[in-house]
């Protein structure tokens, strides 16, 4: 089994980094002092441990239950189950997952993309990868759940190397990237409710913006700079 090494401080919120690892992937971590300072050999704290990853599966045909959740199961997650979109929003707003996969419809109604919205409005999960599951799954129907929010779209039914792709697709945006984006979605929109129309012209230009909104949007920018940062010496520097 492959061990990666990463320098970290002693900041970054551990769950951030799963994105990165492989499926079940044991990891060596080597932790820096707090101001950066590089600890000599004999100083470096090592630890091995074992990555568990949380999905959240959103689906009511108890069939596709089963399925879904061996599926899971075998590339290393624990399964939360739901099958209504209440208790999904209720999940996506309270906890943090690392993979989200909705059904479209539920109990009879066409839900998933109010799941998948509030995914992206959320708190703890903006920045989740998230995974339509549907019997419908053409180019312009996979167009309309990308635009929702969703990363990937799999059609029922489906075998486990479909799901490892659909997930290795997601895997393509950091979350950090994601992050990014859908909290200045989230600004923009509150931005165009209560600003002047012609400010609208001029989102690009974060001057415009009201200080509320403006301080956010720069927290968000900082944020994806450290995460940009962190992510391009991790490329540079040996494994």
């Amino acid at each position: 089994m492959n061990s990666a090494k990463y320098w970290l401080v002693k900041s970054i919120y551990y769950h951030k980094l799963t994105n990165t690892l492989s499926f079940g992937q044991v990891t060596t971590f080597i932790i820096q002092d707090q101001q950066g300072a590089t600890m000599e050999p004999q100083e470096e704290q090592k630890k091995e441990i074992t990555i568990i990853k949380r999905a959240l599966l959103v689906e009511d045909y108890e069939a596709c239950q089963r399925v879904m959740s061996i599926f899971l199961q075998k590339l290393g997650y624990h399964v939360d189950l739901v099958d209504d979109s209440l208790t999904a929003i209720q999940k996506v707003q309270s906890e943090a997952y690392d993979l989200i996969i909705v059904d479209i419809n539920l109990q009879g109604h066409r839900s998933g993309k109010k799941i998948i919205k509030s995914i992206r409005e959320s708190e703890r999960n903006v920045d989740t990868s998230s995974i339509v599951w549907s019997a419908y799954v053409n180019k312009n129907d996979e167009e309309e759940y990308l635009s929702w929010g969703a990363d990937a779209a799999l059609k029922k039914a489906c075998e486990i190397e479909d799901l490892k792709k659909s997930i290795q697709q997601c895997l393509l945006t950091p979350r950090y990237e994601r992050k990014l984006k859908y909290k200045l979605k989230i600004l923009q929109k509150k931005w165009q409710e209560n600003s002047p129309a012609e400010w609208i012209k001029k989102i690009n230009d974060l001057r415009h913006l009201p200080f509320s909104i403006r301080e956010k949007a720069m927290h968000s920018i900082n944020e994806y700079q450290q995460w940009s940062n962190f992510n391009a010496n991790e490329k540079k520097s040996p494994s």
